[in-house]
């Protein structure tokens, strides 16, 4: 099942996606059913439905008409959960982690008169050092929930930053609460999955770093969730989705989740052991290897358009303003 946000002149509402290019709207189908439509007011109230709430959404796509439907390409659509519930970003991909430290060192010794001598000393310092624990444990940061864009949204380019990076990864949906989860617990808590760009400053995260409190304003002005959700049970396993992003046509990056060095169960679990599992929020999977502007070596442009793709997901796109 692909669940959708779109906007209408009356709000926000959901639907299904439903013979391949059309949306159903899931409160109009169900008014027209003689529900009410409240079960299908927000994805947050899906979600909170629970197994019922699919099952009813099957029962509703099997008795609509098209009069409910629009067609899913003229479809305005905003991220699937536009507030999460709450918003973390792992590290699952720890190979990403070893190359986007040496660029960004790279970066913060830029004006040395010695570059590449001063990046390879900053490489040995704490703020720089791959740290062993991000082996042993899959690490995570508080995301800002409040500043989730959608598909086709504008990415506003943050004023005090010059090197703009997108980040190619997956968002694993959130069901339903849980605390103190093994991995196959862990596993029945997902909802579903979306794509996810977890957009950078990289000038302001080398910046903020040197404080120890992680990528602060590096990280939390813009993430974009999109284009839909998929659930669990249509992505089957999360550790076999090809990745990819392009800008302005050209792809810059090709990645898999057969590369995360934490799994994404495991990784779920280790979070419930510390902090619980919130229903109806979003965990990023970090990004894969070389899933970034920087990791290859390029600089995005304000009016450049970044694509990301993933296969049984769809596409997540945003053209960036300044």
């Amino acid at each position: 099942m692909r669940l959708y946000s779109f906007k209408t002149d009356g709000g926000v509402r959901t639907g299904v996606e439903i013979a391949g290019s059309m949306l159903l709207d899931l409160a109009a189908a169900d008014r027209a059913d003689g529900g009410d439509g409240t079960r299908y007011a927000s994805m947050l109230a899906i979600i909170a439905g629970g197994p019922s709430a699919l099952q009813a959404i099957d029962a509703l796509v099997g008795s609509a008409t098209s009069a409910h439907a629009v067609p899913l390409d003229s479809a305005s659509l905003v991220s699937p959960i536009p507030v999460p519930a709450r918003l973390r970003d792992a590290g699952m991909f720890v190979e990403h982690l070893e190359i986007i430290r040496r660029e960004l060192a790279k970066m913060a010794a830029r004006n040395a008169p010695d570059p590449e001598a001063a990046a390879s000393a900053l490489l040995e310092t704490d703020q720089f050092k791959l740290p062993e624990v991000v082996y042993r444990r899959c690490c995570y940061y508080n995301g800002n929930h409040h500043a989730v864009i959608g598909p086709d949204a504008p990415l506003a380019w943050p004023r005090e930053s010059e090197v703009l990076d997108y980040e190619l990864e997956i968002g694993v949906v959130v069901g339903r609460a849980g605390h103190d989860l093994s991995p196959e617990e862990a596993k029945e808590c997902v909802f579903g999955y979306t794509l996810m760009n977890d957009w950078s400053a990289r000038d302001l995260q080398v910046d903020v770093a040197k404080s120890g409190a992680g990528p602060c304003m590096g990280k939390d002005f813009a993430t974009s969730l999109g284009p839909c959700i998929v659930t669990a049970d249509e992505i089957g396993d999360p550790h076999d989705i090809e990745l990819s992003a392009w800008v302005d046509g050209e792809q810059w990056s090709a990645g898999s989740t057969r590369n995360m060095h934490h799994g994404v169960f495991e990784a779920i679990s280790q979070f419930s052991r510390i902090s619980p599992l919130v229903a109806g929020e979003v965990i990023g999977t970090g990004t894969c290897a070389y899933g970034s502007a920087t990791e290859q070596g390029k600089r995005l442009q304000p009016g450049q358009t970044v694509e990301l793709r993933a296969s049984g997901i769809g596409s997540l796109r945003n053209t960036i303003k300044r």
